[in-house]
């Protein structure tokens, strides 16, 4: 199912607001941040060794969509 952009601006205020409540948990020294940034960073890179590649805008869309679609299942499984 094609979304509209309407649908895709929702998705992504919702990823930003899971993001920031993400963030909002550290500790508020800039050290704890860095380092859960640096985890990320290798985690994505350990995960997809392409990941900062320049894809087309249609590989971004799968990538994500394989994202979100893998968090559901990690909340579902809880």
């Amino acid at each position: 199912m094609a979304l509209g952009w309407r649908d895709r601006e929702e998705q992504w205020q919702r990823f930003h607001d899971w993001e920031a409540a993400q963030l909002r948990d550290l500790a508020e020294d800039l050290s704890s941040a860095l380092a859960w940034m640096w985890a990320a960073w290798e985690t994505a890179r350990r995960e997809d060794p392409a990941w900062q590649s320049e894809r087309s805008a249609e590989e971004h869309w799968r990538h994500l969509s394989e994202i979100r679609t893998a968090l559901a299942r990690a909340r579902r499984s809880r």
